[in-house]
């Protein structure tokens, strides 16, 4: 395991890689060099069933873009095939197990009389590691990690660092999903934050506000869920919810708990007349250069009113779930805003029947509120990671 310290610190860097997308590749270049691996890539899928395409928004830069590219058209039959099973593999694990190549066949003669494991043997790759970083949805952050003939395999002591460090990078790769955080980007976080369609709440090591977009305000107002104290600290109101918050706020490894799904973090705060809710999600940043200090320690919260329409893409949402057609219509009306009397109205069903629907969403995608599912369908905004 990392000194504490040094732990400590890679932490607060991963997270600081949600408020600048820019920092991901040197975050990526620091997990291979911490168990001197050859690299690490990001996988996704774009487009879905037998039109899906592997991509790699994210590698380690001693990686060269085009060869990877080249790579996946190549041999795409292959890695759809690999990709799988280390997908069936993580799914049938708790947490974040990186799973290895020993997954991907009979035996290492098979393995190793594979094409395409014979051109990764000519780029000086011969171990494989693979794993989810988003059990929620399948199709994006796809973590793989490569050694050489050298290096080896991974020993204990390597895998129980990338062990304790991924479910940050899950988390942190959470928040940067569209329709998240991924715009606000340090150098421009000042400027654009009033435009952002959810709230956002700058805190300093001590829980004090240093600023707040409008919509931020309008949530702390119409909720009355939180507020400020005489030394400008922000403070929730329910007990548990202000434990909570307080013990994300204390400590950058309080983060990154429930590992490849984050979305069990976000603190769930209802509204009194059931209308909505809010999503509160906190991250620990090091650093705020905008506010006129290299060493901030404080914390970006943003919170998320559940009642305001989002944009998802239902298809891929249904495959990842499989919900039927009528599933799916309901699924976007939740999305929508709508209750489920509205829904009952809109649908002319009974309300029974669309709670008993509605219930089967829920079983379905894992949650067990509306704010849950709107929060996990967050992520289905666009099939892409990348910032720009």
């Amino acid at each position: 395991m990392l000194e504490n310290k040094q732990f400590r610190d890679f932490v607060l860097d991963i997270y600081g890689a949600v408020a600048d997308y820019d920092q991901w590749p040197e975050i990526f270049d620091r997990l291979a060099e911490l168990v001197n691996a050859r690299g690490c890539i990001l996988f996704e899928w774009q487009n879905d069933g037998t039109n899906r395409k592997l991509r790699a928004p994210l590698m380690t830069s001693g990686y060269k873009p085009e060869l990877l590219m080249a790579y996946l058209e190549k041999y795409a039959d292959r890695e759809f095939c690999d990709q799988d099973l280390f997908e069936r593999q993580s799914m049938s694990l708790d947490g974040i197990v990186l799973a290895d190549e020993s997954r991907l066949s009979h035996n290492e003669a098979e393995y190793l009389a594979q094409p395409h494991v014979k051109e990764m043997l000519s780029y000086g790759i011969r171990h494989r590691y693979g794993c989810l970083l988003d059990k929620d949805n399948t199709y994006r952050a796809r973590f793989a990690l490569q050694t050489s003939e050298a290096r080896g395999k991974l020993n204990s002591a390597d895998a129980d660092k990338l062990t304790a460090l991924l479910p940050h990078v899950a988390k942190a790769l959470d928040l940067c999903s569209p329709p998240g955080i991924s715009v606000l980007k340090q150098q421009a976080l000042l400027s654009i934050i009033e435009g952002l369609p959810f709230g956002v709440c700058v805190l300093d090591s001590k829980g004090r506000v240093e600023l707040c977009n409008t919509e931020f305000r309008r949530q702390q107002e119409q909720y009355q869920a939180f507020w400020t104290d005489q030394q400008n600290r922000l403070i929730l109101h329910q007990g548990a919810d202000r434990q909570q918050f307080k013990k994300l706020l204390k400590d950058a490894l309080n983060h990154g708990c429930y590992g490849a799904r984050p979305r069990k973090e976000a603190i769930l705060i209802n509204s009194k007349d059931n209308a909505g809710a809010l999503c509160l999600e906190v991250v620990p940043m090091k650093e705020l250069n905008e506010l006129g200090s290299n060493i901030f320690n404080g914390a970006l919260l943003f919170s998320r009113d559940t009642s305001k329409p989002i944009s998802i893409d239902i298809e891929l949402a249904a495959l990842s779930f499989n919900l039927t057609k009528t599933e799916c219509e309901i699924t976007q009306l939740i999305c929508l805003g709508l209750t489920n009397t509205e829904i009952a109205d809109r649908r002319e069903r009974s309300v029974e029947t669309i709670n008993s629907q509605v219930k089967t969403i829920f079983s379905k995608s894992g949650v067990t509120n509306r704010t849950q599912l709107v929060r996990l369908l967050c992520n289905f905004g666009t099939p892409t990671l990348n910032a720009d």
